[in-house]
């Protein structure tokens, strides 16, 4: 991690041990994790999308399952049994005959799956439409938490400046000390989620180009691929810092704070604006 401006020393990472090797990269991905992750998804409300797609689903499936429940066989065993009983056989015995046909249970296979190819589609399309209408209040929640995270990170990590986890405890700063670390698991919280709106906002959800894919997973970033994670990480503020995917939420906390407040960069949501 570099910076643009002279810190004072503290919280710039390293990148490379002692002995030359490299250090481990950031586990980064894409998720509503965390208070941040509840409010994202209370927001969206998907469940009242998700609810009329669900319903239609199962009956598409229920329907189609009874209708490939019974075989030929099965129905010529219930209408002999039902003869030696001597009760009235089924009227409808001819049609349901034909239903169970081989054809015909093809035909039905394949109605249920383009029904369900198709409304995963729409399910899918009207969550992105979901997320795009309340990009300026997904965007908002994201800087709001990132804000607030900084505005302690000052307080915290200026507090134990140098300070190790021992003498953390000699010297009476454990609060401090937790509370930093608190922080900087929030902090890789907060860009996962700040990554999974990037990402909806992006791609949106689910793949048009393979039938029934779901409707949930978001779709592949047609900007970055899988490389968006390591986009987002890289990319935490307007300026003033270069942050490299080696760097821990720690590393990047404490280089901000290490720097005069006046130089301190903001923090950025989106990797290009106006997607």
């Amino acid at each position: 991690m570099t910076t643009t401006t002279t810190p004072t020393g503290r919280g710039i990472s390293t990148i490379g041990t002692t002995t030359g090797a490299p250090a481990p990269r950031i586990a980064f991905g894409t998720a509503l994790t965390g208070p941040l992750g509840d409010r994202i998804t209370e927001v969206l409300g998907f469940e009242t999308i998700a609810g009329k797609y669900s319903k239609v689903e199962r009956r598409i499936d229920d329907a189609l399952a009874e209708r490939l429940r019974r075989t030929r066989a099965d129905l010529l065993a219930d209408a002999l049994e039902t003869g030696r009983r001597k009760e009235r056989v089924s009227e409808t015995l001819l049609d349901d005959l034909a239903d169970a046909a081989d054809g015909e249970r093809t035909r039905y296979s394949n109605a249920a799956t383009d029904a369900l190819n198709t409304i995963r589609r729409q399910h899918a399309t009207e969550r992105t439409e979901r997320v795009r209408d309340l990009e300026a209040e997904l965007v908002g929640l994201v800087e709001a938490e990132l804000v607030d995270i900084l505005r302690e990170a000052e307080k915290a990590f200026g507090a134990i400046d140098g300070v190790s986890a021992e003498a953390a405890i000699r010297l009476g700063l454990t609060d401090e000390w937790q509370a930093a670390k608190a922080l900087a698991a929030r902090w890789t919280d907060a860009q996962r989620n700040r990554a999974w709106v990037v990402q909806a906002l992006e791609a949106g959800f689910g793949n048009h180009e393979i039938p029934g894919a779901d409707p949930l997973r978001l779709a592949r970033s047609p900007l970055y691929g899988v490389s968006l994670g390591r986009e987002v990480w890289e990319k935490q503020f307007e300026g003033g810092l270069d942050i490299d995917n080696a760097d821990t939420a720690e590393d990047v906390l404490n280089a901000w704070v290490s720097l005069p407040a006046a130089a301190r960069p903001g923090p950025v949501v989106l990797l290009v604006e106006g997607i």
